[in-house]
């Protein structure tokens, strides 16, 4: 069952050793889970993800304000962290800016995990993952041969 919210979040930028995630970081929510699979769409360029999420919590507001070179993080369930890649992927999003996003919970199906695994930020595991998809269809159309011939 997919839940749907739609908030405006102030953007910023995932920490450099996070960089290459396929995650972005939204506000607690008891709709979620770290590492559930969701669509972000930014409603101003109408842009989506599909990507797993990470919770903020304030372990990791903490950490992430510890850092010299970060903007702080004021207000926990109004911020949203994420990647220059799926920042370019959402309409090349400014950090710092505030964006309407509407978040879709609820995609941990099989389907969905695979356009998850499409906007995966390192090319290396997209192009492994489409070898795999590839593999299978070829099985599967040799199964279906052998019933035939």
């Amino acid at each position: 069952m997919c839940k749907t919210t739609t908030n405006k979040y102030k953007v910023f930028v995932a920490l450099h050793e996070e960089a290459r995630d396929p995650c972005i970081w939204i506000p607690n929510d008891d709709k979620v889970n770290s590492g559930d699979c969701i669509k972000v769409q930014c409603t101003s360029t109408q842009k989506k993800v599909y990507c797993e999420c990470r919770v903020l919590d304030d372990n990791y507001i903490n950490y992430y304000n510890d850092r010299h070179h970060t903007n702080k993080i004021r207000e926990q369930n109004k911020a949203i962290i994420i990647s220059e890649y799926y920042r370019k992927k959402l309409g090349n999003l400014k950090s710092g800016e505030n964006y309407d996003f509407e978040i879709d919970y609820g995609h941990n199906c099989c389907l969905f995990r695979l356009f998850s695994i499409y906007w995966h930020p390192d090319r290396y595991f997209q192009l492994a993952i489409i070898f795999a998809v590839i593999s299978i269809l070829l099985s599967f159309i040799s199964l279906i041969a052998q019933f035939f011939l």
